[in-house]
Parts: C-alpha cells; sequence; structure tokens
C-alpha cells in the first residue's frame, strides 16, 4: 500500500530513503521470525532431565568436599554457599 502511495505521488518521501525503510521492516520481520522458530522449538526432555540430575548431584557433593577439604564450619559454609549459588 505504501509503494502505490508513493507511486501516485502521495508520499514525499526520495526513493532511496523509502527503499530503506523497506529494507530495515524486512530485516526486523526477518528477526522476529527467527526468535519465533527458536521459541517454538521444543528443548529434549532427556537432556534437561540429564542437566537437573547432575545440579542436584553437584548441590549435594559440594559440601562433603568442602568440609573434606577446609577446616572450619564457618569457612565450609561460606564456600559452599558461595560455590552453589554463583
Amino acid at each position: 500500500m505504501a509503494v502505490k502511495s508513493l507511486k501516485n505521488g502521495d508520499l514525499d518521501i526520495p526513493p532511496p530513503v523509502f527503499t530503506r525503510l523497506l529494507q530495515v521492516l524486512s530485516e526486523g520481520t526477518l528477526g522476529f521470525q527467527t526468535g519465533l522458530a527458536i521459541k517454538d522449538t521444543p528443548f529434549p526432555f532427556p537432556y534437561a532431565q540429564a542437566i537437573a540430575l547432575m545440579v542436584w548431584t553437584f548441590v549435594l557433593v559440594v559440601p562433603i568436599i568442602m568440609s573434606a577439604f577446609l577446616e572450619g564450619v564457618a569457612l565450609a559454609t561460606i564456600a559452599t554457599f558461595i560455590t552453589t549459588t554463583r
């Protein structure tokens, strides 16, 4: 519709500026379609479960390792907190 208005003389925009506007709109549409394709692609369920298992294993094992290598309960607690929450 905008192209017809430009040809009829209803729009007072130089053609190079108008083509640049159409190019920017096209790039925006392409970016939206790419983002939509990423959003619609499902994350593999077994992979998500494996990651969850590894995170829980890490959270449960780190306090044991910290208490074995560090002297003092306070130091082990602080090191465990910093390691697991980052």
